[in-house]
């Protein structure tokens, strides 16, 4: 797997599946390095520290993205960048593991409703805004809101 620094002075606009793990970047590293990784289709961030509009701007540049996992992204602050660039036609699988703090605002729901195509949801320790079984109720297949969806996991 190359890493972050090779990822970006090579622009790999070919590379098609990137894990990053790396508690110390910066977003704004993450970002310059990312946006020439134009052709991924699975995207897996660890521990990086973006925020909502860093993430948006690397979505911007990938047409392609079906999966896309983040893990320990303690300061994203929301999930807007969800509907960024394509990924309402292209996203097949969010898992969102251990994202932001307590201290942060919840995410809202509605900022998954763009994914038409999501087929698989899972949410670990993800602070959403409400949390009773009646709206997780509304995500289980088949859903209205993701019509695409087949599999739905929550874990509070």
């Amino acid at each position: 797997m190359p890493d972050l620094q090779f990822v970006h002075d090579h622009s790999l606009p070919h590379l098609s599946s990137l894990c990053l793990s790396c508690v110390s970047l910066s977003g704004a590293v993450a970002v310059r390095a990312l946006c020439g990784c134009t052709q991924l289709t699975s995207l897996e961030l660890y521990g990086v520290d973006v925020v909502c509009s860093d993430l948006s701007a690397v979505l911007l540049c990938m047409s392609q993205l079906a999966s896309l996992m983040l893990c320990e992204l303690h300061q994203l602050e929301s999930l807007g960048f969800l509907s960024a660039g394509r990924l309402g036609q292209t996203l097949t699988e969010l898992k969102l593991w251990n994202c932001a703090d307590s201290s942060q605002r919840p995410y809202q729901w509605a900022d998954l409703h763009p994914l038409r195509q999501l087929r698989e949801l899972t949410l670990m320790r993800a602070p959403m805004e409400t949390l009773d079984a009646a709206t997780l109720a509304q995500y289980q297949p088949p859903s209205a809101l993701l019509p695409a969806l087949v599999e739905f996991r929550y874990y509070g």
